[in-house]
């Protein structure tokens, strides 16, 4: 059976990286580099499951033992777009999958702007929605996380402003009412959206689904920054990652870790671009060092102190 859950697993989301491959070939990333588990493309393995079965397509990570962690619920918010007797079927098709190949957790992203509905009206129609996932969800015995996105170019020439900063995504996942619904905690977007370390040491266990990390620039501006300038963690100096780190440990925080950087954190790995093997190779070393800064070993245990030298 393939592994579930996990505390605090380090694991590999290719597809945020922009790094693509066939299973094996990802799984092989994954084992190289010390990683325990996988975000996985839902519709790609639903495909597979279709073409050769649910064994054949689950074989691969299996005999690895690695953890599958989560996934993306494909979900449309145009609140023009009714979700149709067909679209439920589907998604429920997504979620029974994700959850027979291990997965406890899934994820969606609030986009930011509309051209249809103002904020409240939106709010409204995402509070529904977001509802209406986490059920599925539940039974599936899943937790959903919510992400949002910060830079200011996802909001550029919309009609109607929407969720973009971290207070405004917990007031909205707080009045769904569901118990199995908690943030993304995506670093990057969080200081974008003007979030800092002492928000963040606010949250408990039960508010957080998956955790997403990367730094930024030092004298980053908020209004011109875009995407391609996510940093890997410790490059920049805004993220604090090893304090995040310890406050997870402690609030016994049990989930999936990934790194989601730019291109610009790979900058100096090759003349003609980074190979897949240098791009893993450098967000695992920086979290090698995330996690020994914070006293930490790679599975988010506490290291013993050392004693001092003279110590009899």
């Amino acid at each position: 059976m393939i592994l579930a859950g996990g505390n605090m697993q380090r694991v590999l989301n290719a597809s945020i990286l922009g790094i693509s491959g066939r299973q094996s070939e990802l799984i092989e990333l994954a084992l190289t580099f010390g990683f325990r588990g996988l975000d996985i493309e839902i519709d790609e393995l639903r495909k597979r499951v279709q073409s050769q079965g649910f064994e054949q397509a689950r074989r691969f990570l299996e005999s690895a033992k690695l953890t599958v962690s989560s996934f993306e619920v494909p979900c449309r918010y145009d609140a023009r777009d009714a979700q149709s007797g067909d679209d439920r079927l589907e998604l429920e098709d997504r979620f029974r999958i994700g959850a027979a190949m291990g997965a406890s957790r899934c994820y969606t992203t609030v986009l930011p702007a509309s051209d249809e509905l103002p904020y409240h009206q939106n709010f409204e129609f995402h509070r529904r929605k977001l509802r209406e996932l986490a059920e599925m969800a539940a039974g599936h015995g899943m937790q959903l996380g919510v992400g949002f996105l910060a830079a200011a170019s996802h909001r550029k020439e919309r009609a109607f402003q929407f969720i973009y900063q971290p207070d405004q995504l917990m007031m909205l996942i707080k009045t769904t009412g569901a118990a199995n619904i908690g943030i993304v905690l995506d670093t990057w977007n969080w200081y974008v959206g003007g979030g800092n370390l002492d928000l963040i040491l606010q949250l408990r266990t039960n508010e957080i689904t998956a955790i997403r990390l990367a730094d930024l620039p030092a004298e980053f501006d908020p209004a011109v920054i875009d995407e391609s300038q996510r940093l890997v963690p410790g490059d920049g100096g805004v993220v604090d990652t090893p304090a995040i780190l310890n406050h997870l440990v402690e609030m016994e925080y049990t989930g999936p870790i990934a790194v989601h950087v730019g291109p610009s954190a790979f900058q100096g790995l090759g003349v003609a671009g980074p190979g897949r093997d240098a791009m893993v190779q450098r967000i695992a070393k920086a979290l090698d060092e995330s996690f020994q800064a914070a006293g930490l070993t790679r599975g988010g245990k506490r290291l013993p102190s050392k004693a001092p030298a003279n110590a009899s």
